[in-house]
């Protein structure tokens, strides 16, 4: 007996051989769909690989840049410099879709330019913040790539559970359900035919 219950007539036959037609259609676009979905993550988690490592290597310039500024100019000079912030900054937040996941996009607005004095300020600390600068745009694209990775697991967690259900469980139900309905059909058939058959050697008979 199948898993779905049905009724063995051909009106049940009939809504189930569409039901699994549709079924199985949903299922190769969501299957479609999980493809698509896994080609982006590893492209996106790719990508954080490779960001993370450059921001990494980044941060260890900067510290070194730094290091250097504040050893060739006046300390208590540098440290006053570091004290107060130089510029603000507004980081402006839009989303895209892929495969239909929100992807962030974020938007980084400096003002101006770093306002600092430069009486005892070494030149090296322009080149220090400028690699600063350049480190901050990698880690606000590696917060880009992080939420999309999460983003896109989710999603990709979602289709596979969808395309499971289908392909393990409804599909094979439906199959079940269909083969159980035109066995019984069959066997009513073959019934019919047998009381026909002898209804017509008793007339025979007469």
């Amino acid at each position: 007996m199948p898993e779905i219950k049905v009724r063995p007539n051909r009106m049940e036959l009939l809504k189930l051989t569409r039901r699994l037609n549709v079924a199985r259609r949903g299922h190769k676009l969501l299957k479609d769909k999980q493809e698509e979905l896994m080609r982006q993550f590893l492209s996106y988690l790719n990508e954080l690989e490779a960001v993370l490592t450059e921001l990494i290597k980044s941060l260890e310039d900067v510290n070194r840049a730094f290091q250097l500024a504040s050893a060739l100019g006046d300390p208590f000079l540098f440290d006053r410099t570091l004290v107060e912030p130089l510029s603000k900054m507004e980081i402006n937040v839009k989303w895209k879709s892929v495969v239909n996941v929100p992807i962030p996009i974020l938007e980084v607005v400096y003002p101006g330019p770093l306002l600092y004095g430069f009486l005892g300020v070494s030149v090296e600390l322009d080149s220090a913040y400028r690699q600063l600068l350049d480190s901050l745009d990698k880690l606000i694209r590696l917060m880009e790539l992080e939420v999309s990775v999460i983003n896109l697991g989710i999603a990709l967690e979602s289709t596979r559970r969808r395309v499971n259900a289908l392909e393990y469980e409804l599909i094979p139900q439906m199959e079940s359900a269909i083969r159980f309905i035109s066995m019984k059909l069959e066997e009513l058939q073959l019934e019919t035919i047998t009381r026909l058959m002898r209804i017509k050697d008793i007339i025979r008979g007469r």
